[in-house]
């Protein structure tokens, strides 16, 4: 092995563990417009990626977590369909990765396009860079899609050589 996260990667063969820390302070649009603070992103709606099915968090299903991104977009003023690019979860396995993008394809399947409508969306994940930091992965991965955001650019996903089969 070449010592690399191999996210998204059809050689993906597991995790490289690491630990972090992060925070952000959420607040109210209206009362952070009210004390002149700097807005970096307005949250619309999220979801839980648990299916219910009692086999936890190491055995990931797509349906789970595609019921997990309609509940979120349920809740946005968007669709799945009008993002430019995603920051994902990206464990790094073979199987997290391939049922992290199936999920993601069955909710970008329902929304019907042309094929002069098809776009590109990217597809990301901090741990690329840093690694699984477990318990700061999630507020890791929004602090770098919310820095995306703001700068306007894709971040690339770091040693993803081959991508995994399951983008096709």
């Amino acid at each position: 092995t070449d010592g690399d996260m191999r996210v998204y990667d059809r050689g993906g063969r597991g995790f490289i563990p690491g630990e972090g820390c992060g925070f952000i302070v959420l607040k109210p649009l209206a009362a952070a417009r009210d004390d002149n603070d700097r807005v970096y992103a307005v949250i619309h709606g999220w979801g839980i990626s648990s299916d219910g099915g009692g086999s936890g968090i190491t055995a990931p299903s797509a349906a789970g977590q595609a019921l997990a991104l309609e509940r979120a977009y349920r809740q946005a003023p968007h669709t799945i369909a009008d993002l430019d690019f995603i920051e994902g979860h990206g464990t790094g396995t073979t199987v997290g990765d391939r049922t992290e993008l199936e999920a993601i394809a069955r909710v970008l399947g329902q929304t019907p396009v042309s094929s002069s409508q098809l776009r590109p969306c990217g597809m990301t994940s901090l741990k690329s860079i840093i690694g699984h930091t477990k318990a700061a992965s999630g507020i890791g991965g929004l602090i770098k899609a919310v820095m995306a955001v703001n700068r306007r650019i894709i971040p690339p996903t770091a040693a993803c050589r081959e991508p995994h089969p399951a983008f096709d």
